[in-house]
C-alpha cells in the first residue's frame, strides 16, 4: 500500500513538473506566446522597421490589401488601437533600422517620403518627399523635436539633414563634399546646453576603385560649427572598404562605434581613437549595442561577439545564425533574430550562454513566415514580429 502511494505521489509531481515546463516559455513549444496579432492580410511583410514601443502602445509594420502601413497595438493586452491613415509608397524599399519618437510624434525617414505620425490615433500629421531623394542613414535620429538624417539627391548633391517633428520643415545642417554619404547620426546635450551631433559619412574615392572611407564628426547644432572630422582606419586590408554598422554610440564621453572589421572607442571631445578592437567580419547590418559596460554586435559570419566596454576587450563569442539586425537589450539578456534561420534567440549578456532559439509560430516549413526585424520589450515582455503576424512572449528574465 505505501509502495502504491509513494508510486501515485511520485507520479503527480512528474505531471506537475510537465504542466510546469509546459507553460515556461524558456522550455515550452512555440505556441507558449502571450498574445499574437495579425499584421497581413496573407501576403508576406515586405520591408524593414523596427517594432516601435511607446507610451504602452507597440507599433509594427503591417500589409492591407498589398499595401505597406502600420498597426499599433496595447502592448500588455494586444488589443488592435489603430491603422495607419496613409501608405508606404509602393515602389519604394522600406529599410528603416531608426526613428525618432518624442511628445506622441513619430518620425519615419525612408528611401522616399519622412512622415510624422501622431503615436496616438495613427494620423499622418505631415509627410514630404522630394524627387530623386535617397535617405543615406536608414532612419532618423533625434533628441527632442529634433531630428537628423543623411541624404543624397545625387553625386554632387549629399547633406545632413535636420527637421522639427512637429512639421514639415526640413532643413540642409550639413552640406558634404562630392561623392560623401552622410550615413547615421546621433546626438547629445553638451554640458554648457548646446545640443551636439556625432556622425559618420563615407566617401567613394575614385582612384581606389570607390573604395569607401569612413569619418567620424562632432557638430555643434546649435552654434552651426564644426569641431572636428576625422579619418578613421582604412591601412588594414580588411579595413580598405570602410563601412559603418549602426549609430555611433555614446555614454561617458565615449563614443563608440562598429567601422570595417572592428569595433572601437573614441574620445567624444577630441575624437582621439581610445581603442579599436579588429574582428573576422563587420557589423555593417547588426551594428552594436551598449548595456552594463559591454558592446554586443552580430557578425554575418554567424557569430554574436560581447566586448568590454572599457577597453574593448573580446568577452565572448558565440554562434547564433547568420548576422541579424540590430540587437536587443533588457535585464541581462540580449535578444535577436537570426537571419540565416528566422529564429528567435536569446542569450545571456555576461556569459553568452543561449537561453532559447525557437521558430516563429506560423512557419509551417511552407509559409515562409519567419521571424523578421528587430526585437523590442518592457516590462518583462518582448516583442518579435514574423512576415505575417506581431507576437508578445514572455521575458527570459
Amino acid at each position: 500500500m505505501k509502495r502504491l502511494i509513494l508510486r501515485l505521489y511520485f507520479f503527480c509531481l512528474c505531471i506537475a513538473s510537465l504542466n510546469a515546463s509546459a507553460c515556461d516559455p524558456l522550455t515550452s513549444s512555440r505556441e507558449q506566446f502571450l498574445w499574437k496579432q495579425s499584421l497581413s492580410d496573407g501576403k508576406l511583410i515586405e520591408g524593414e522597421l523596427p517594432n516601435i514601443l511607446y507610451n504602452g502602445t507597440i507599433i509594427s509594420l503591417g500589409m492591407s490589401g498589398g499595401k505597406r502601413t502600420l498597426y499599433a497595438f496595447d502592448a500588455s493586452s494586444g488589443e488592435p488601437r489603430w491603422r495607419w491613415s496613409d501608405w508606404f509608397l509602393s515602389d519604394r524599399s522600406i529599410l528603416v533600422d531608426y526613428v525618432h519618437t518624442f511628445d506622441n510624434v513619430l518620425v519615419i525617414c525612408n528611401r522616399g517620403p519622412n512622415y510624422g505620425i501622431d503615436t496616438r490615433t495613427g494620423k499622418t500629421i505631415w509627410s514630404n518627399d522630394i524627387k530623386n531623394r535617397e535617405s543615406g542613414s536608414q532612419g532618423a535620429s533625434g533628441i527632442g523635436q529634433l531630428y537628423f538624417f543623411g541624404t543624397y539627391i545625387s553625386v554632387t548633391e549629399n547633406y545632413l539633414m535636420q527637421g522639427n517633428i512637429y512639421r514639415d520643415d526640413e532643413r540642409v545642417l550639413v552640406s558634404l563634399p562630392r561623392g560623401t554619404g552622410a550615413k547615421h547620426s546621433t546626438p547629445f546635450v553638451a554640458q554648457n546646453g548646446d545640443t551636439m551631433l556625432v556622425y559618420f559619412s563615407t566617401y567613394g574615392e575614385p582612384a581606389t576603385n570607390f573604395r569607401n572611407r569612413t569619418y567620424i564628426s562632432l557638430y555643434n547644432v546649435s552654434k552651426r560649427q564644426e569641431i572636428y572630422t576625422l579619418l578613421q582606419d582604412t591601412s588594414s586590408p580588411e579595413n580598405a572598404n570602410v563601412l559603418t554598422g549602426g549609430v555611433p554610440l555614446i555614454r561617458n564621453k565615449t563614443i563608440y562605434s562598429a567601422i570595417g572589421r572592428s569595433v572601437q572607442a573614441n574620445d567624444i571631445e577630441t575624437g582621439k581613437l581610445l581603442w579599436r578592437t579588429k574582428t573576422e567580419w563587420d557589423f555593417n547590418v547588426s551594428g552594436i549595442i551598449e548595456a552594463d559596460g559591454i558592446i554586443i554586435g552580430n557578425n554575418p559570419d554567424g557569430f554574436l561577439h560581447a566586448f568590454e566596454s572599457q577597453t574593448g576587450k573580446l568577452l565572448w563569442r558565440v554562434k547564433a545564425s547568420g548576422t541579424s539586425r540590430r540587437p536587443f537589450y533588457m535585464n541581462g539578456v540580449v535578444y535577436i533574430v537570426g537571419v540565416g534561420d528566422g529564429k528567435l534567440y536569446a542569450f545571456d549578456a555576461k556569459t553568452g550562454d543561449k537561453i532559447w532559439a525557437f521558430d516563429s509560430p506560423d512557419d509551417n516549413g511552407r509559409s515562409g513566415s519567419s521571424f523578421d526585424g528587430i526585437v523590442t520589450g518592457a516590462n518583462g515582455k518582448i516583442y518579435a514580429r514574423s512576415f505575417l503576424n506581431l507576437y508578445c512572449y514572455r521575458a527570459a528574465r
